[in-house]
């Protein structure tokens, strides 16, 4: 994908930009040595691409969440999938965490932003013994349904 964008104008607004792709064509009457038709490329009009939403910081931190929860072994306390504080802290040690970091991920009482806190504030984990169960009830169900089909 091109995308052919105007980024000033002295005197009238900006247009709109421009979106293409390269496309090959057979450039009439020419032959190469072997008596193959000759091709060059063309910028042919295209729609916009589908505009990709930036994944939000809870997001990214369920998933690393659930990542850490199966590598660890996929346990589960009352029925939801649970983690507990020393498997999140090795899970994230081992992803190439630095140790401040998660020592402050790690904190619920942490800035917003980090990751326990902030999944707990949206209600897709709670406390529970000495680490977290996903209280998210859509979530957990599917995880636990993963977990025994696998």
């Amino acid at each position: 994908m091109i995308t052919i964008a105007q980024k000033k104008s002295k005197d009238a607004e900006l247009l709109p930009p421009v979106f293409g792709q390269l496309a090959s064509v057979t450039i009439p009457g020419w032959l190469d040595e072997d008596g193959a038709p000759v091709t060059s490329a063309i910028l042919a009009a295209s729609d916009a691409p589908p505009v990709r939403e930036k994944e939000s910081p809870g997001s990214k931190h369920r998933k690393t969440f659930e990542r850490a929860w199966w590598a660890s072994g996929a346990e589960l306390l009352d029925g939801s999938p649970y983690l507990t504080r020393s498997a999140l802290r090795e899970f994230l040690e081992k992803d190439g965490w630095k140790s401040a970091m998660i020592d402050q991920s790690l904190k619920p009482s942490s800035s917003p932003g980090k990751m326990i806190r902030d999944l707990i504030d949206c209600s897709f984990l709670i406390p529970i013994a000495h680490g977290w169960a996903i209280s998210d009830p859509v979530r957990s169900s599917g995880l636990v349904l993963a977990r025994s089909a696998g």
